[in-house]
Parts: C-alpha cells; sequence; structure tokens
C-alpha cells in the first residue's frame, strides 16, 4: 500500500483504477478506518472473502493486476527480495513493469 498513491496518479491518465477489497480478516482490525488514513480516494470493498475465492487469492495481502476485460496479468508470488530491497519496494516494481507495457510506456 505505501505505493498505490503514486501508482494511481502516474497511470490514471490510462484509465488505471485501483480497488481494494477487504479479505481473510477474522473481525481483526477495522479496514475503513485503515482505507481512510491512506489519504487517497481508492474504491475499497469491505467483506470481500468471496472476491479473494474467485480470484484465488493464495498470499495475504494479494496483489493482482486486472485488464479492463478480466484476464489477469499479473499475479503476487512468494516473495524472495533481492538485499536491501522492501516486499513494498519490490512489487512496486513489478506492477509498474507490468502496467507499462499494458499502457505502451
Amino acid at each position: 500500500m505505501p505505493y498505490v498513491k503514486e501508482i494511481q496518479a502516474d497511470y490514471a491518465q490510462y484509465g488505471v483504477q485501483i480497488i481494494s477489497f477487504n479479505a481473510k480478516e477474522r473481525g481483526r482490525g477495522d479496514p475503513k478506518a485503515y482505507v481512510e488514513s491512506l489519504g487517497f480516494p481508492i474504491v475499497a470493498v469491505a467483506k470481500a472473502d468471496a472476491i479473494g475465492e474467485q480470484y484465488n487469492i493464495q498470499f495475504i495481502p494479494g496483489l493482482l493486476v486486472v485488464r479492463g476485460d478480466g484476464e489477469i496479468v499479473y499475479r503476487r508470488k512468494s516473495t524472495d527480495l533481492p538485499a536491501g530491497k522492501t516486499v513494498s519496494q519490490q512489487w512496486d516494481e513489478e506492477v509498474r513493469e507490468v502496467l507499462d507495457e499494458l499502457v505502451g510506456r
């Protein structure tokens, strides 16, 4: 989530929309308060276990890039990080690479 705001801003002109859904929480935390704390507009779906199952989310947090036609073009995998890189940095780079290819950048 640390990079989502920037990704949304950088790719908004291409129609990229970030959608967050809350699943597998088991009653812990306050997802609404968390989304509001992000400080930027984001579509968020509460109680979305069925969506997670439909998209076969294996890892929490799950991360997908889905084209407008519904095809999944990126799915977060287990992450083996290079030294000195955070998980958020790795995912940011991977997602941007996929989006750049999709939008022709």
